[in-house]
């Protein structure tokens, strides 16, 4: 039912060795693909679906997607203060949170910064295989509007604009 959808990846894609599988799954998605610092190296800037990095060091651009979405699938990311900012009531504000985490005790609602409206403990790379199998045979919605949005806000407010590559 989302109309704005996001993937959020976080390290933990890295540690259950899913670098490949989750690029399969942002693909068959087709969904703006964002993610943390500890990231940055699956979803770069070649990837058709890169919406750009988030969190309070990037620009501003990246941070809009994920405040407009309404339905935010976050893997392996704990989703710190980092990424957040100071109001963490307010981060992905209308979002359906869905946070896929290995680390029971960073599920649990006194410790999550940001509260799950669906916890799931599970391996990030035995939860994606799950999720494309169950995606083989679905008809998937027409997002590309909302990714065309995504793209836009991030080249829109790019950090590096045309003429910082200047040489003088």
């Amino acid at each position: 039912e989302a109309k704005r959808p996001v993937l959020l990846i976080g390290g933990g894609v890295h540690w259950s060795g899913a670098t490949e599988i989750v690029r399969q799954l942002g693909i068959r998605l087709g969904i703006p693909c964002i993610p943390t610092w500890n990231a940055t190296d699956i979803f770069t800037s070649d990837f058709p679906f890169y919406a750009g990095r988030i969190g309070t060091f990037v620009g501003e651009g990246r941070n809009f997607t994920v405040q407009n979405c309404d339905l935010l699938l976050a893997i392996g990311t704990r989703i710190s203060g980092r990424i957040t900012g100071g109001q963490v009531s307010l981060f992905a504000r209308e979002a359906k949170k869905i946070i896929v985490d290995i680390d029971s005790n960073m599920l649990e609602t006194e410790t999550q910064e940001v509260k799950g409206d669906l916890n799931v403990c599970m391996d990030a790379k035995e939860f994606i295989k799950r999720l494309l199998d169950n995606l083989r045979d679905e008809v998937l919605p027409d997002w590309d509007s909302w990714l065309a949005k995504a793209l836009e806000w991030k080249e829109e407010y790019s950090p590096v604009l045309p003429e910082h590559y200047k040489v003088e």
